[in-house]
């Protein structure tokens, strides 16, 4: 019999290289059309466990700062020597682009940027310098 959870719970299994199987439970919410998976970082059936859950939905429970958001990437990349070396002209060039991409992903997680979405966006900017 499959084993029933509280409302909202998505489980996936994870399978570690020593064959042993791990669990991880998400909450899944709505937040401005997509859906979001929140991480609950304890064991199902604890009163910690209980703790997230109820704090997540009634909305009190604040999600883990990403690091990984485009915006914390160009702030990495400006600080970098790659950048502060450049000469001041390009270095201007480059931040009218840098503002493009910031404005547009700037709370955006970059992991979930994928290579295809990169190259559809290279070819059907491929007529223009």
């Amino acid at each position: 019999m499959r084993k029933q959870h509280k409302q909202n719970i998505s489980v996936k299994r994870v399978k570690r290289a020593d064959g042993t199987v791990r669990e991880n439970y998400y909450f899944r919410k709505m937040v401005d059309g997509v859906e979001v998976y929140v991480p609950i970082k304890a064991k199902p059936d604890t009163p910690e466990f209980d703790r997230i859950y109820w704090a997540i939905r009634s909305g009190r429970h604040t999600a883990p700062q990403v690091r990984t958001t485009y915006m914390s990437l160009i702030e990495s990349y400006m600080r970098s020597s790659a950048y502060l070396t450049k000469a001041d002209s390009t270095r201007k060039k480059y931040r009218s682009y840098i503002k493009i991409i910031q404005r547009k992903n700037a709370e955006k997680d970059y992991r979930k940027t994928r290579r295809r979405d990169i190259m559809a966006i290279h070819a059907a900017l491929a007529d223009t310098p």
